[in-house]
């Protein structure tokens, strides 16, 4: 009787759910834009197989979970201007929305990841008021799943929402983060801890790394505004016979890097990470060359112009990029707090109208 009675408690939570996703039709459709074909296919194929594994009460409540969340993400983005493709559902791994433009500070990013547990909340909280009306044992499984994913997401390292949230405060937040996971993943062993795990060791490497892409940069644009003057001085040259010879050892320089690059290639005593630094600044070099010729110097100062432009860029962006004020790290740091604690109640909430939740047939 009990058995049967919990079976009609979550019918009528599914039932109850869609009734509230129909009514609020404009917001349906925000959702469905999220998703094309391929979303739809990988959703309905993670929907199978956590029914499979864990029963349709689970696989219907983590879904809703995952799309809002994911569906958060979406929408902060395209308010930034920031163009995403759809969702894409992996069973057992989760959900992700790809970022298909850069994104130029970590404003923006801080806020694009915020907007999904932000949409993970107010789901949950969602969940909790039809539960309270329906006492269906499928939103009880929302508000418990709703809270464990997104407080999870919450943590502070990278590529985890929570730290590209504190990227805007300090990425050396990411630390803390990293001795956090490595703890979870002594208490609760799982290969996609070790994954992200590995992924922010990756990604905290890379800022230890930005002052030297920095130097790259610069030593860049040195290089190409070299360029730039060398052809300035070319088109200024009136002696035919000095204009020759100038081309020819252009020429020749260029036809010799070419050769120092099969040199690196060929010689088995430079160490690997030597030979790719090498190799990289010949290709340049090469590169600059092929595009600045001197036989067409206007179009080849047309060429560095934009090329000192990108590059300028690209060095402003590596050296501003997680540049922020005071009282925006003081708001992104309240707004994060605040978030992780109401995530927290309500999964102490979970705890009390789910008893059990390592039974969730």
């Amino acid at each position: 009787m009990a058995k049967r009675k919990r079976k009609k408690s979550e019918i009528w939570g599914i039932f109850s759910l869609l009734f509230i996703f129909l009514t609020k039709f404009k917001f349906l459709l925000i959702v469905l834009k999220a998703f094309k074909l391929s979303s739809l296919v990988s959703l309905v194929l993670s929907l199978s197989v956590y029914a499979i594994f864990y029963g349709w009460s689970f696989a219907v409540a983590l879904m809703y979970s995952l799309i809002l969340h994911e569906t958060g993400h979406m929408i902060a983005a395209k308010q930034r201007g920031i163009k995403t493709s759809p969702v894409f559902f992996i069973p057992f791994i989760g959900a992700t929305v790809g970022i298909k433009d850069e994104i130029k500070h970590s404003k923006d990013e801080s806020y694009v990841a915020y907007a999904g547990p932000f949409l993970g909340m107010l789901a949950t909280l969602l969940a909790i008021g039809l539960y309270l009306l329906t006492h269906s044992s499928l939103y009880a499984l929302m508000v418990y799943l709703g809270s464990i994913l997104n407080l999870f997401n919450l943590l502070p390292v990278s590529p985890l929402d929570g730290g590209r949230i504190v990227s805007a405060i300090s990425p050396r937040i990411w630390f803390i983060g990293i001795i956090l996971l490595a703890g979870l993943m002594f208490i609760m062993p799982n290969p996609i801890i070790i994954l992200i795990l590995i992924f922010g060791i990756i990604q905290c490497i890379n800022q230890l790394r930005q002052p030297v892409d920095h130097r790259y940069y610069q030593n860049d644009i040195r290089r190409l505004k070299r360029r730039a003057d060398f052809l300035h001085k070319f088109n200024q040259i009136e002696d035919i016979y000095v204009k020759n010879e100038t081309q020819y050892l252009d020429d020749y320089r260029s036809k010799r890097l070419s050769e120092r690059l099969m040199e690196i290639d060929a010689n088995q005593s430079i160490s690997k990470s030597f030979k790719k630094i090498r190799k990289q600044h010949y290709k340049r070099q090469m590169d600059i060359y092929k595009n600045t010729s001197l036989d067409q110097s206007e179009d080849g100062l047309i060429w560095l112009d934009k090329e000192i432009k990108k590059m300028q860029q690209k060095a402003d962006q590596v050296a501003n990029y997680y540049k922020t004020s005071m009282k925006q790290k003081i708001v992104i740091g309240v707004a994060y707090v605040i978030l992780i604690v109401i995530l927290g109640f309500f999964y102490y909430y979970s705890q009390l109208i789910l008893p059990n939740p390592n039974q969730l047939r």
